[in-house]
C-alpha cells in the first residue's frame, strides 16, 4: 500500500469547480444587487422630480390672485389654464398665474408665472423670462376639473365656476418611470377665490 502525500489532480479539479461555482454565485449576486440599486435610484430620482414639480405648481397656483398687504389690487387673469382635448383628456398647454410678490423684492409687484411641459420637462418662467426646467421626465399635465366655493359638497366641475367662486383646481401629472408612464393626481386649494 502506498500512502500519498499531497493533492491529487482529481481533488484539485473538484476544488477548482467548487471555487468557480462560488465565484459565479457571488458574481450573479453582485450583478442583481447592482441592478436593484440602479432601479431604486431611478425610482427615487423620479419621485424627487415628481415631488418638486407638484410642490412648485401647488405653491404658485395657490397664490393666484394674492394682493399682498394692499386692501385691493387689480390682478387681471390671476389664473389662466389653456388646454386641448386629446383622446378624451384635457391636456394642459399652459398654466399662468399672477399674484403680488412682496417677500423677495423691495416693492410689491405683480408676478406672472407660467408652467408648461416642453419636451419631457416641466418648465417654469417668471415674468416672461427664459423658462427654467424644474422637473424632467414629465410627459404632460391634465386638467381633471375645477372646485367651486358654491358647492355644498366637494365635487369636480368641468366648466370653470363663475367669478368669485373658483376655490380649487384638480390636476393630473403624467410622468415617465422606468419603461412605463405613471400618474399623480392632486388638488390645489386656492387661497383667494377667483
Amino acid at each position: 500500500m502506498r500512502s500519498s502525500k499531497g493533492i491529487t489532480l482529481i481533488e484539485l479539479l473538484i476544488a477548482g469547480a467548487i471555487l468557480l461555482v462560488l465565484i459565479g454565485s457571488l458574481g450573479s449576486l453582485l450583478v442583481s444587487s447592482s441592478r436593484a440599486y440602479e432601479a431604486n435610484r431611478a425610482v427615487s430620482s423620479a419621485s424627487g422630480q415628481l415631488r418638486s414639480a407638484v410642490q412648485a405648481i401647488q405653491y404658485d397656483v395657490a397664490l393666484a390672485g394674492f394682493c399682498g398687504v394692499q386692501a385691493e389690487c387689480e390682478i387681471v387673469d390671476a389664473l389662466s389654464v389653456t388646454f386641448s382635448e386629446v383622446d378624451g383628456r384635457r391636456v394642459i398647454d399652459s398654466i399662468e398665474v399672477a399674484y403680488t410678490e412682496n417677500r423677495y423684492v423691495a416693492a410689491e409687484a405683480v408676478q406672472r408665472v407660467r408652467y408648461q411641459v416642453d419636451g419631457a420637462s416641466l418648465v417654469r418662467s417668471v415674468g416672461g423670462a427664459t423658462p427654467v426646467a424644474i422637473a424632467d421626465g414629465i410627459l404632460g399635465i391634465d386638467l381633471l376639473g375645477y372646485r367651486s366655493a358654491a358647492d355644498t359638497s366637494p365635487q369636480l366641475r368641468f366648466q370653470r365656476p363663475n367669478v368669485g367662486e373658483l376655490a380649487g383646481i384638480d390636476l393630473r401629472l403624467r410622468y415617465q418611470q422606468g419603461q412605463g408612464t405613471r400618474t399623480e393626481d392632486f388638488t390645489i386649494a386656492l387661497q383667494n377665490r377667483l
